[in-house]
């Protein structure tokens, strides 16, 4: 008699995944504004970590973060904030985390991550896209006592060099 079937209903992420791509195709949508992009550490360094967070508006539905172009073949995750869920796409490492504020967090970075990273922020109002540069750098850590022993090597050559040098002009002359 018109019971209901229970069970679970649709997952909440699934819709609000569905709702953005409707979104983000242009339906309801004002024109996508640019917005900064924010880099702690500002230095990308091999092998440490770095946090990319966007400015813009906070009452976004979910992002995209993309390495190098906005295609789906270089989507790294899309990140749903209200239920802190996070989809990996075809160009997601493992090393990547979405987070508080549209936030993406690369762990130990590697060479290979200098690129361009843009993400796009879908929201009721309209959507917001920002782009931010990375170049990972390695940084060679000196030894002092590495230095300490060149000094030494160095003076030493100098010693050698000029006792020997007095020696041939002593012979010469």
């Amino acid at each position: 008699m018109g019971r209901r079937a229970e069970g679970p209903g649709p997952a909440w992420g699934s819709l609000l995944v569905l709702a953005a791509a409707i979104l983000n195709s242009g339906f309801l949508l004002a024109h996508a504004q640019d917005i900064p992009v924010i880099t702690k550490p500002s230095q990308a360094e091999r092998g440490h970590n770095i946090t990319l967070t966007p400015g813009g508006k906070y009452n976004f539905v979910l992002c995209y973060w993309y390495r190098e172009r906005q295609a789906e073949a270089n989507r790294i995750l899309t990140y749903i904030p209200t239920v802190h869920e996070q989809q990996p796409g075809p160009s997601f490492t493992g090393r990547e985390t979405g987070g508080p504020g549209c936030s993406l967090h690369i762990r130990d970075l590697r060479l290979n991550d200098t690129g361009d990273y843009i993400v796009t922020k879908v929201a009721l109002g309209g959507s917001e896209t920002g782009r931010v540069q990375i170049e990972v750098i390695v940084r060679r850590v000196v030894n002092p006592d590495e230095n300490v022993q060149t000094s030494k090597g160095v003076v030493a050559g100098i010693a050698v060099g000029a006792a020997a040098g007095a020696l041939l002009i002593g012979i010469l002359f």
